[in-house]
């Protein structure tokens, strides 16, 4: 919506400056009609050319903007390492990530099996922390690794998880990552 918003800002600026110059010329050169026509033809050429320049800018602005956003932005997953029998949380992404946050995964809403996660303050680019989630069946703790998978239903289910962060800017983040035995893999971010 905001770049439909700039085109028309850009077009009523120049159809504003195109009706004064027509009517300065107007004003300075009345018996001239011939004059006028020429004038008015280049200066419509003219605002033609402006019009497409400022696109065509505008578009490789939005695309350096985009760049330079996936160039300085952190990118994190989250995957169970067996050999450890750990969660790690990784930042595979060029910047660092602030106040950082994860939903519970839901295991199986039958047996309300839940893994809490914990948070981090933060995590630099190209870091890498292994830790345990909390285990819950109900609200008592419990103990299972999560590839033991106590319902064989859910042996090869991914899960989504969620997580929350800011960049250096305090800008807020979240991302979409779905975990579960294929590996972890990015799958929204916002």
């Amino acid at each position: 919506m905001g770049e439909k918003k700039n085109y028309i800002v850009i077009y009523a600026i120049f159809i504003f400056i195109v009706v004064i110059c027509y009517s300065f010329l107007s004003f300075l050169f009345p018996q001239t009609i011939a004059l006028d026509r020429l004038t008015l033809s280049v200066l419509f050429a003219t605002l033609l050319a402006v019009i497409w320049y400022t696109i065509e800018t505008n578009k490789i602005h939005l695309v350096m903007k985009h760049q330079i956003e996936v160039s300085t932005t952190a990118l994190l997953t989250i995957s169970y390492d067996k050999t450890e029998g750990k969660f790690e949380l990784a930042n595979v992404g060029n910047a660092t990530a602030i106040n950082i946050s994860i939903n519970d995964v839901v295991i199986d809403e039958k047996e309300k099996i839940r893994l809490e996660f914990p948070s981090y303050p933060y995590l630099r680019a190209g870091e890498r922390h292994l830790f345990n989630a909390t285990s819950y069946k109900g609200d008592e703790v419990v103990d299972f690794s999560f590839d033991a998978h106590l319902i064989q239903e859910h042996a090869n289910k991914d899960y989504l998880v969620f997580i929350k962060f800011e960049d250096i800017l305090r800008k807020e983040k979240s991302q979409q990552v779905r975990l579960g035995i294929s590996g972890p893999k990015l799958l929204s971010t916002a």
